[in-house]
Formats: structure tokens, sequence, C-alpha cells
């Protein structure tokens, strides 16, 4: 044990400093530096030729996918797509479809994949009761 008595204040100014560098440098904890990382380069908005949009964003640990057709009769959200460190994707999920016009809203299941490419982005998606969406678009920001 140290004896206050026999350290000089020099000393105690010393193992003061070397303590609170010491919590300082343990507050800089792995979680701290990832907020600080750049988004993902794929996040943006990719328009197909035929009008076609999806919009791209994160979900946590996931990426979301919004695809709307070029007619806009309404909008299908991905919002659990696995993203692997190749920049392909995976997606086995129920989705939500958000309709301009009755019933407004369904639940849907959704098994498919796909790959971000530069500046590109192509899926396939095959949704129950018999529909496929396929996409290929360019990252227009």
């Amino acid at each position: 044990m140290i004896n206050s008595k026999t350290i000089k204040p020099d000393t105690m100014k010393q193992l003061i400093i070397i303590l609170m560098s010491a919590l300082f440098i343990a507050s800089c904890t792995p979680e701290r530096i990832e907020e600080n990382e750049p988004p993902p380069s794929w996040i943006g908005t990719y328009n197909a030729p035929n009008g076609d949009t999806t919009f791209v964003s994160e979900n946590g640990t996931y990426a979301k996918l919004e695809w709307g057709p070029k007619n806009n009769t309404g909008r299908f959200i991905f919002d659990s797509v696995m993203v692997h460190s190749n920049l392909t994707f995976t997606d086995n999920e129920s989705i939500t479809v958000k309709l301009f016009t009755p019933p407004y809203q369904e639940v849907v299941t959704s098994v498919g994949s796909g790959t971000f490419e530069t500046n590109s982005m192509q899926f396939t998606f095959i949704i129950d009761g018999g529909g496929t969406i396929s996409f290929t678009g360019v990252k227009s920001n």
C-alpha cells in the first residue's frame, strides 16, 4: 500500500496524470472508433433505364432496399438484406409492400440475391404469390 506521507507532491501529480491518461485511453473503445467510419459505398439511390428506382440505406447490421416501379404503384421495402464482404447480398424475409391503392399495405415473403458494383447494383427477388422483381440500376448520388 502507498503511504501518502512518503510520496512527494510532484510524484502524486504524475500518478494522477498517468491514471487520467489510462482512463482516457480505456474510454476509446472499438465501438467509439467504428462510429467515425464513413458509411458504406453502396448507400444511395439507383435508377434503372426503365424508370424503376431503388433507395439503399443502412438498417443496423443490414441494408434496407426500397424498390419502386416506374408506374409508381407502391414501394417494396426489403429491410433485412444481408450484405456480404464481397458486396453480394441475399434476402430471405417477410417484406412490407406499401401500395397507393387498397389494400395499401401487404406483407409477403421475399427470397433472392444481388450484387453491388462500383456505381451500380442488380438483384432478383422472388415474391410469394408468383412475382419476380429484377432490377439493374446505376447509382445517381
